[in-house]
């Protein structure tokens, strides 16, 4: 059985997803801003599927599909099409690839589950052996609908607060203030004229914007 393009039908994986972030032993650690990954998932003979993770490398596997549990296990060894000779995306891969997925010890069970927020479907992929989680949605990150919501930060840097313009009617959910680590330090649960963040010491943070069907992650420079 087949999807369109990173559309769910039922609780189906299948279809292209593009990676927001991964949690794993409870730190949030965003996609890097300049690394574009997804990963694509179709079906080869029930219920062996395929899977191909485009990130700065490129690698591929076969995973065995169990339609009534939403779960898979890895049935091989990931195989490295490609190469990343970047260092800050070969240290998200090594979260993603050695952590979350297990390239040298594959015998956890992951779980998935598919929802869908406005336009947009968000695929959950759990590790049952450690509980760490990716997090993937439909369409690419900073496209926050099939609107192509463009959200604007300012100023950047920051010295005591920013602010935010949209170009939509759309209304804003909540915004979150995460470290570089990928705690969760500020948190504004509704929208405002000014966001103060004052109070954080100085260095890189990313906020987490969430809008009606989808969320945007923008990076800070607190001065």
């Amino acid at each position: 059985m087949w999807a369109q393009e990173g559309i769910s039908q039922g609780n189906y994986l299948y279809g292209k997803w593009y990676l927001e972030k991964i949690d794993i032993n409870d730190t949030i650690i965003f996609t890097p801003d300049d690394l574009q990954s997804t990963i694509f998932i179709y079906e080869i003979v029930a219920p062996l599927d395929k899977l191909i993770i485009d990130c700065c490398s490129g690698a591929s596997t076969e995973i065995i599909h169990n339609d009534l549990s939403n779960s898979f296990v890895i049935d091989q060894s990931l195989f490295f099409s490609e190469f990343c000779f970047n260092i800050n995306m070969g240290n998200f891969e090594q979260f993603y690839f050695s952590d979350f997925f297990e390239i040298q010890n594959h015998t956890s069970t992951y779980t998935y589950t598919v929802s869908q927020q406005g336009s947009l479907d968000f695929l959950v992929i759990t590790n049952t052996s450690t509980g760490d989680q990716a997090f993937y949605q439909s369409q690419q990150l900073g496209v926050v609908s099939k609107e192509k919501v463009a959200i604007q930060l300012y100023p950047n840097p920051v010295t005591k607060s920013f602010q935010l313009e949209m170009d939509s009617s759309k209304e804003i959910n909540s915004i979150s203030v995460f470290s570089i680590n990928g705690k969760e330090v500020l948190s504004f649960k509704k929208a405002q004229a000014i966001y103060d963040i004052s109070q954080l010491a100085k260095g890189v943070f990313f906020v987490e914007i969430e809008i009606e069907g989808g969320k945007s992650i923008k990076k800070i420079v607190k001065q």
